[in-house]
């Protein structure tokens, strides 16, 4: 039987409770050699959290960044900015970073990510194109996604990182640089099916959209009850 991930091996072993805005995390213990990798995850996180700061100048770092017990830690959203009536998106968006910077700001999720995920990921923002093709407005953007910074990056610290926009919004958070959590996280597609145009046929979501229809098939009527 195929499994599909989105996240990395590191974060799926991650079984935990969240409460955001709180520090009470629940974390099933890894092995040793589970650990080990943990460890080098959250340093990985910290380098690439690190270097997009660095390349940005104060303004935009301040846009950026956040303390870990902020409101706008609790603010997440996977619908479009125009959608979002009595708040707003935080952190800073790609459509005011320098091509370098974009570079440093995808780099962080693909930290956290499988190569199947951070393939998704960017295939999700693809679909924008798709969008604007179809209805012409401006927020129809594959550069419309946000990234923010949660206290400080530290390989030994606490601290979070969310990017985020249309359909797509990952949040991770360390602690102590030897536990991370990946929720809460959203993966969805608009268009599911891609009707015309070039990217003709394509379902970015297409395996996990019929693990789920299985999913659904497999219920007794009890169950699909409850579910419902």
């Amino acid at each position: 039987m195929k499994t599909y991930h989105s996240f990395s091996s590191l974060a799926l072993l991650t079984c935990l409770t969240v409460s955001l805005g709180s520090s009470n995390l629940t974390f099933a213990e890894p092995t040793k050699a589970q650990q080990g990798a943990i460890n080098r995850a959250s340093r990985e996180m910290a380098s690439a959290a690190k270097r997009f700061l660095a390349s940005l100048p104060e303004e935009q770092r301040k846009a950026a960044t956040f303390k870990l017990d902020s409101k706008e830690r609790d603010s997440w959203y996977f619908i479009p900015d125009f959608a979002i009536k009595d708040d707003k998106r935080t952190g800073l968006p790609m459509t005011k970073m320098t091509p370098q910077q974009q570079i440093f700001a995808v780099t962080l999720p693909a930290t956290a990510l499988s190569h199947r995920g951070f393939l998704e990921m960017n295939s999700i923002r693809a679909l924008e194109h798709v969008l604007f093709e179809l209805e012409g407005k401006d927020y129809r953007n594959p550069e419309l996604y946000y990234v923010s910074i949660f206290g400080k990056p530290d390989p030994k610290g606490t601290w979070g990182w969310r990017f985020e926009g249309h359909h797509l919004s990952v949040n991770v958070t360390i602690v102590d640089g030897k536990k991370f959590s990946v929720t809460p996280s959203f993966f969805g597609s608009n268009p599911a099916t891609v009707k015309q145009g070039p990217l003709k046929g394509v379902e970015v979501l297409k395996e996990e959209q019929q693990l789920a229809l299985n999913l659904v098939k497999s219920f007794n009527p009890d169950q699909l009850a409850i579910a419902t």
